[in-house]
């Protein structure tokens, strides 16, 4: 069996931010055999916390390299059996109990889970992205050898063969958590959604189902406050006033802009991908402004320096704002900014009709608007 705990390390850092529904159960049996162990030595059952571990209980190998834990749960959650330091095997405890079979001697030996379909449903859900990542690197490898090549025609083909594969991706997890329906993999697996924030309608029809299957759990009523800040964000929405001092001090207002198409573009002066992007929202604006385009850059950056550097080198001749407060600004926080470059498109009238576009998809989206 693969080696699990590289993969539940990645867990253990996004559940932190986004749990799973929880129920009441009584007593839970979690048993197996270590292989290689010999009797006596300890074996410890952990559960997650935040970004760590804390012990549950500890139990001992008997004479038939067995061990029992018998442990309530008040819901359900990320655990790993430790057999001394020498390996860890995670797995995910729900309902049912749980068997763990392992060598117990090193980390990189047998290990298996059976009885929990959480468990499962995860390692599927990580096959899914480790095959599409590994698809993403050999489409990186030939693209950096086309460029180096000046085969630029080959490399842009290679662009759009990477957009196809990374919408099948999107889309095959999706139908993916949608199918294995509320647990507490499902609501992990959505840390894997590219852009989160515009995915609105399948999240509210995801949290629409906790609701009905699961209306008791505080990580149902968790993910309706979640739904409901998209909700202020989605396609359509008004967008959020937002009020900030330019550089000289002098407050700005996206209400302001009010009758013409703008775009608010969060970034920073320290942001190299913000920095790269730069030029193509330079000619953006260059060719669409006398037709009613307008920017509004949201600097996240922390010193004036920095910023007005940036703006200065880049040639940012729009409309800008910042506190210099880096993510706490406030309309950072307000727009559900956690990074950058990101956009939001708003219409004449001040409602959301795209977000975070970047190069060619931003030109596509400015030439429907102005030149149909």
């Amino acid at each position: 069996m693969k080696n699990i705990l590289t993969t539940f390390s990645i867990a253990l850092f996004l559940f932190s931010a986004c749990e799973g529904p929880k129920g009441s159960v009584d007593s839970l049996i979690v048993s197996g055999k270590a292989n290689k162990l010999n009797a006596g030595v300890k074996v410890y059952l952990e559960e997650i916390d935040g970004s760590s571990f804390k012990s549950v209980d500890t139990t001992q190998i008997d004479a038939n390299n067995e061990y029992t834990f018998e442990i309530k749960i008040d819901e359900p959650s990320f655990y790993r059996v430790n057999f001394s330091g020498k390996q860890q095997v995670n797995f995910i405890l729900n309902d049912t109990d749980v068997t763990i079979n392992a060598d117990g001697d090193k980390q990189i030996g047998f290990a298996e889970v059976l009885g929990s379909k959480d468990t499962d449903y995860f390692f599927e859900i990580s096959e899914m992205r480790e095959d599409f990542q590994r698809q993403t690197q050999q489409l990186n490898r030939q693209f950096s050898t086309l460029r180096a090549q000046g085969n630029m025609q080959g490399a842009l083909q290679l662009q759009q063969q990477y957009i196809v594969i990374e919408k099948q991706f999107q889309e095959e997890l999706k139908a993916k958590i949608w199918g294995i329906g509320p647990s507490i993999t499902a609501l992990f697996s959505i840390n894997y959604l590219k852009n989160i924030d515009q995915e609105y309608a399948f999240m509210d029809s995801l949290a629409q189902r906790f609701q009905a299957e699961l209306p008791d759990s505080k990580f149902t009523k968790q993910l309706l406050v979640q739904v409901d800040q998209m909700r202020k964000l989605s396609t359509g929405a008004i967008a959020p006033e937002i009020t900030l001092p330019d550089p000289d001090g002098n407050p700005v207002k996206l209400s302001s802009m009010r009758g013409q198409h703008v775009l608010i573009d969060f970034w920073a002066g320290w942001c190299k991908p913000c920095r790269i992007e730069n030029p193509n929202v330079v000619r953006a604006y260059n060719k669409y402004h006398d037709k009613g385009f307008e920017i509004f850059g949201v600097s996240l950056d922390r010193t004036r320096e920095q910023w007005i550097g940036a703006i200065e080198q880049d040639g940012l001749i729009w409309e800008h704002g910042s506190e210099l407060q880096y993510f706490r600004t406030k309309a950072a926080q307000d727009y559900n900014i956690s990074a950058i470059p990101a956009t939001y498109l708003i219409d004449p009238e001040g409602r959301i009709i795209a977000k975070n576009l970047r190069g060619p998809s931003l030109d596509a989206k400015l030439e429907e608007i102005f030149n149909d």
